[in-house]
């Protein structure tokens, strides 16, 4: 990931300078640490969290999941959506990374990408960590 950096001593007096950041004691913080900011690459996980943002597309990945590679037709029947919708989602994800399909005959087999793949591994996780914070 390439990130620029700020030292904190910089951002301090650039605070300071425009009458913001007026605390008296001293901030318990190493003023010459770097301050990492993230770059443009940041652009493409934001997006891809976008396209998890949609319930459509989180459900039809979730089939994928669950179930391994499947064309639109039995998609769409299982979620109960039309197949022209389930077919744009599919667009998005393809666009976004997060599924890949092979043509079997007429039909296109769409399956989940190696990111998608540890979205799903990750999920779990985060899950169980939360029901663990709510049960305390």
């Amino acid at each position: 990931m390439s990130t620029k950096s700020v030292k904190v001593s910089e951002i301090l007096k650039e605070l300071r300078g425009k009458g913001a950041c007026r605390i008296s004691e001293p901030i318990p913080l190493n003023h010459d640490l770097d301050i990492k900011i993230p770059g443009k690459e940041l652009e493409g996980l934001i997006h891809v969290f976008k396209q998890l943002s949609d319930p459509t597309r989180l459900k039809i990945l979730s089939l994928l999941y669950l179930n391994g590679s499947l064309p639109v037709c039995i998609i769409s029947y299982v979620l109960g959506l039309d197949q022209t919708l389930v077919s744009h989602h599919l667009k998005t994800l393809l666009k976004a990374g997060l599924v890949q399909y092979k043509r079997t005959g007429k039909y296109k087999m769409y399956s989940l990408t190696s990111l998608s793949e540890k979205v799903f591994t990750v999920f779990p996780n985060i899950l169980s960590t939360r029901e663990e914070r709510n049960q305390v």
